[in-house]
């Protein structure tokens, strides 16, 4: 049996960054584990459900993944989630909308009131740095009452957002 042991490993003209090309070089999760609660017409930052990672190279991109475990609404209501890479707005539809006048990532909705369930998103993101990044969620309920990880007095559940650095 044989063993390779090495420090880095570098592209084939030798300028590259030491790691192959599409591995995962790190991963970080962000867990909320309490509930979160809104009433806001506008979108509003899920507090608690954010991760931070500092990419090792400007090509690396970055793979996000969201879990809300469960919503809850006072009423029937269209609930939207979108991902945000600090400030920006990543992995948003660009149909135009005439409804709500807003575009998301993904969409979630109680039929009455009472009856929440879970969703999810997974966007690719090519960030192009190497400064540090925090992801995070935003939530819009439309003015009605929206609970995270809460279902009336039922049960309570855990959100996650992962990130992977994929080596570019």
């Amino acid at each position: 049996m044989s063993t390779i042991k090495v420090d880095t490993i570098t592209d084939r003209s030798g300028t590259g960054a030491p790691y192959i090309k599409g591995a995962v070089l790190q991963v970080k999760q962000g867990i909320l584990t309490t509930a979160f609660s809104t009433d806001t017409n506008g979108f509003v930052d899920i507090t608690g459900l954010t991760v931070d990672i500092t990419p090792k190279s400007a090509s690396s991109k970055i793979m996000v993944e969201v879990h809300i475990g469960s919503h809850d609404s006072d009423a029937a209501s269209a609930i939207l989630y979108k991902l945000r890479r600090n400030s920006t707005d990543i992995g948003i539809s660009t149909e135009s909308t005439t409804a709500s006048g807003e575009n998301a990532g993904t969409f979630g909705g109680t039929v009455n009131a009472d009856r929440g369930e879970a969703v999810s998103m997974k966007f690719l993101d090519d960030p192009q740095t190497t400064s540090s990044i925090t992801y995070g969620v935003q939530v819009k309920g439309f003015g009605n009452n929206v609970d995270i990880n809460k279902r009336s007095t039922l049960y309570s559940t855990i959100s996650t957002i992962t990130v992977m650095e994929i080596g570019g």
